[in-house]
């Protein structure tokens, strides 16, 4: 089993590799029937997709005799090499018939930072002894014809080449055979890295001398980290769990767990910082922030959530909602796009999403919007009990005035003076009475007239400007906590005389 990383903080994967490979059949050109691959490290072509050929030869014939080489740079987290295992490529033959079936050389060289041959740039061809590997006249695994005199190749190599994270290398692959015909491994014209380099003395290319036109050779890389040190488990930044070794999980910001620790199977619910709900273990679900909602728990789809505050949130997990003193409100519930005024039993008046005025036991205040406690009693006056002021029509042989409930009597009549007793709850009221006052009746008289028009001038304060006395609401049309010129239009329009 070789494991390595890559993308994500969780990708670890594990891939079988075999030493045992078929070598195609040279006629029918296809891979044989099961080909265990690694993964990809290195991918320096587009299959499809190529320009030319870049002569890479090994021949007797000076004619034919040439090198091409192209540079890779795997970089990856961790402090553990690579290990390169096999290579795939595709070459193209001209002057001449393919020939099937013959090996190739493939070197590595090491990358001296300065662009130049390695070892001696006057050589013909670079001097194999300053070569890092060098793997002479391997036979490729399978030749297979992509049309166009292009084959696609790959061989395995007898034993891995290690290449250290970021650290740039050096590869040739090249051709082994008569002359002609004459063999180039093809071309594409992006480059990775630095352009491909050549060297063909028959023509008069140097070594190491770059490719014309600009180009990357056609080559992919395969192979897989060396693991060798223990795993153990390694606590993420979001919560998650991941066996890789302590160095890796360091790099990933994470805290090792120690040796032989492994992730658990089994998960239960978090409930993260910004509401949200994650699944994840209990070893390391508290690095994310998040809180354990206990064993045999599990994230659920999200539903509308109402919150102390009467605020209400879409798509909460509804484990997390009861976590943060909020009330679901059930599978398939939504927030409203507004919200209205509600009154709570505190006595406040706040802004409400209609779910949530309900669910703290709220109801709608009797005037449109919250006011304020401008009585001094502790409820905000939009939420006070309406007003039961009355009149007596001739105030009996009491005091006349206003009745204001309790237990008393006030003799008078109902609509006609002086009749009988009225008997109302715990008290008995006697006399008659009218309905309670209207916006413009201050003085709570029946009707709109001059009387009420000399208290507006007490009242008017201008926008903004606040009540002077709670009687002033009953002049306070907008609802705006204020008397102003647009209170006054509406006066006039009820204004009777």
């Amino acid at each position: 089993m070789k494991r390595f990383v890559t993308g994500g903080l969780l990708a670890v994967v594990g891939v079988w590799s075999s030493g045992v490979r078929g070598l195609a059949d040279p006629e029918s050109g296809g891979p044989p029937a099961a080909v265990p691959e690694d993964p990809i490290l290195w991918d320096n072509y587009p299959l499809e997709y190529f320009t030319g050929k870049v002569n890479s030869h090994h021949a007797p014939a000076e004619l034919c005799d040439s090198q091409a080489a192209d540079d890779f740079l795997l970089d990856a987290a961790c402090e553990f090499p690579w290990l390169i295992t096999g290579l795939e490529w595709v070459g193209r033959f001209s002057g001449g018939a393919p020939l099937l079936g013959q090996p190739f050389n493939i070197i590595f060289y090491p990358d001296d930072g300065t662009g130049e041959a390695p070892c001696l740039p006057e050589a013909h061809p670079p001097d194999p002894g300053c070569a890092l590997a060098l793997h002479m006249e391997i036979q490729p695994l399978f030749e297979q014809s992509l049309g166009g005199g292009y084959y696609h190749y790959s061989a395995e190599l007898p034993e891995p080449f290690t290449a250290e994270k970021d650290v740039k290398y050096w590869v040739v692959i090249q051709w082994v055979g008569p002359c002609p015909p004459q063999w180039g491994i093809a071309r594409h014209e992006w480059t990775e890295l630095a352009p491909a380099v050549r060297g063909q003395a028959y023509y008069g290319h140097m070594y190491w001398t770059t490719a014309a036109p600009l180009a990357n050779l056609a080559f992919r890389l395969r192979g897989y980290r060396d693991w060798s040190p223990e795993f153990e488990a390694c606590c993420l930044p979001d919560g998650g769990c991941a066996e890789i070794h302590p160095s890796c999980c360091d790099d990933y910001g994470g805290e090792a767990q120690g040796p032989e620790s492994t992730c658990p199977a089994e998960t239960v619910a978090f409930c993260l910082p910004d509401g949200t709900c994650q699944d994840l273990t209990e070893l390391c679900g508290s690095f994310s922030g998040g809180t354990s909602q206990g064993a045999g728990t599990a994230c659920t789809a999200g539903e509308a959530c109402c919150l102390p505050s009467g605020a209400c949130q879409q798509d909460i997990d509804p484990l997390c909602c009861a976590s943060s003193g909020g009330f679901p409100q059930g599978a398939g519930t939504e927030c409203s796009a507004e919200t209205s005024s509600c009154c709570v039993p505190d006595g406040t008046c706040g802004g409400y999403d209609p779910l949530c005025c309900d669910e703290a036991g709220g109801w709608p205040p009797y005037l449109e919007e919250c006011l304020g406690d401008l009585s001094g009693n502790g409820i905000d006056d939009a939420c006070d009990e309406p007003p039961s002021t009355w009149h007596t029509v001739d105030g009996g042989p009491g005091e006349p005035g206003l009745s204001t409930g309790g237990g008393f009597e006030v003799r008078g009549s109902i609509g006609e003076p002086d009749t009988a007793v009225l008997a109302g709850g715990s008290f008995e009221v006697w006399g008659g009475f009218r309905s309670p006052r209207k916006l413009g009746d201050i003085d709570a008289d029946g009707d709109v007239d001059l009387d009420d028009f000399r208290r507006f001038s007490d009242c008017l304060t201008g926008t903004g400007g606040g009540l002077p006395d709670p009687d002033c609401l009953f002049f306070d049309f907008q609802s705006d906590l204020d008397v102003d010129l647009e209170d006054f239009a509406e006066f006039q329009e009820v204004f009777t005389g």
